[in-house]
């Protein structure tokens, strides 16, 4: 008697939710003197469909929080117009249709008198 085992593909289907890890490999490289330009790449876990990425610029002289709302395709940011001393605060969240996920560990960028520049990263918001 011969029987024959029949295979069956099981799928499962996981419903989106917002990102479970923030952007990673966050870096920041002058462009000129007070330009900066910040990269990132997606979240290990991105837990569904990317569709954008906002970066949090706190300008450290009016302690104002700039939202800058990016496509889910962005994976850099030219911060422009920056003055001699000036220190700004930058993380990065990334979206699905759900909402926005985990915020990354802040960067601080501090430009110099001369242009030169100077950045920390630090963990934490």
């Amino acid at each position: 008697m011969y029987v024959r085992k029949r295979n069956l593909l099981m799928c499962h289907f996981l419903s989106p939710s917002v990102p479970d890890t923030p952007p990673r490999d966050i870096s920041a490289d002058l462009t000129s003197p007070y330009h900066i330009l910040v990269t990132w790449d997606t979240p290990t876990h991105p837990s569904g469909v990317i569709t954008g990425y906002t970066l949090n610029i706190q300008y450290e002289r009016n302690g104002d929080t700039t939202p800058i709302v990016l496509g889910p395709n962005e994976r850099s940011y030219d911060v422009t117009d920056l003055k001699p001393y000036q220190t700004i605060f930058v993380t990065i969240t990334a979206s699905t249709i759900v909402g926005e996920g985990v915020a990354s560990g802040y960067l601080s960028y501090t430009t110099m008198q001369t242009g030169e520049w100077a950045c920390v990263r630090s963990e934490g918001v």
